[in-house]
């Protein structure tokens, strides 16, 4: 008897677990067919700070912002796939391109931007602003850095990510890792499916690497010894919406990312 009851409990979860996947797994796909620009947002509060992105449009460069009160603090990442960097044979150059190559500071009080300097662990000045909006002070810092193409928000890669969900709908397994209404979903499917029907995310490719480096990545995909991969993206279910996260890989290798993390921002500012 008490074996049967343990079963029946047993049982009695398999079927809620399966109900409810279920029904996360609808709602997901209702999301995907629906999906539109109002569906992708570029920045998240998260505790008393909001982080966000803004990206160039013809180059692999990627802002990473936060900001907390009066305290803008923006990172600068160089690279958004890594895959072409073998982290066996070739570590040194793939920890420099995983690498923070800028970090910068804003008083939004007094409107003054400062540049960390990795060597002395402190900020140096830089310049005076005109206003606080956090684009225009990318706009700003991409002008002294001297960098090529125009900014845009994470919503402006909307074409790109809306191709992936689709070809993540018509062709791959759908999973789901969280507990609360924010989840990581993820589609797994076969790479080459997936290089056969990208044609917007490759033509993308192309305009922030060049051909050459272009080849690299889609080589670094095609020639792997992996058979599928991941598109993964952060889901608001109840907001529906997409977070600033975008992530094509499989297990460690990563082909396209571009994410923001908490944990990468420095909160000490040193002016001495």
């Amino acid at each position: 008897m008490k074996k049967l009851v343990t079963f029946l409990l047993v049982l009695f979860q398999v079927f809620i677990l399966v109900s409810c996947t279920s029904k996360l797994e609808n709602s997901a796909f209702k999301f995907v067919k629906q999906f539109n620009i109002s569906n992708l947002t570029s920045e998240f509060l998260s505790g008393n700070a909001i982080y966000g992105i803004f990206l160039s449009d013809s180059s692999e460069t990627v802002y990473q912002y936060k900001i907390e009160g009066s305290n803008y603090y923006i990172n600068l990442v160089e690279e958004r796939s890594f895959s072409q960097y073998d982290s066996e044979t070739e570590d040194n150059l793939y920890n420099e391109a995983k690498s923070i190559k800028n970090m910068f500071y804003v008083n939004a009080n007094n409107l003054q931007l400062y540049e960390y300097n990795f060597d002395l662990s402190t900020y140096t000045y830089v310049s005076e602003l005109s206003d606080d909006d956090i684009e225009s002070i990318i706009m700003v810092i991409n002008q002294y850095l001297d960098k090529a193409g125009t900014i845009i928000s994470f919503s402006g890669l909307y074409p790109i990510i809306d191709e992936v969900l689709r070809i993540g709908e018509n062709y791959g397994s759908i999973s789901f890792f969280g507990d609360s209404n924010i989840k990581f979903m993820t589609f797994t499917l076969s790479k080459d499916v997936f290089l056969q029907n990208a044609f917007i995310f490759k033509n993308h490719l192309r305009m922030i690497y060049g051909e050459e480096k272009y080849n690299d990545v889609i080589g670094s995909i095609s020639d792997s010894s992996y058979d599928d991969i991941y598109l993964k993206f952060e889901w608001d279910s109840e907001n529906e919406i997409l977070m600033p996260y975008f992530l094509i890989s499989f297990r460690n290798v990563e082909y396209y990312k571009i994410t923001v993390i908490e944990e990468d921002f420095i909160q000490y500012v040193d002016f001495n």
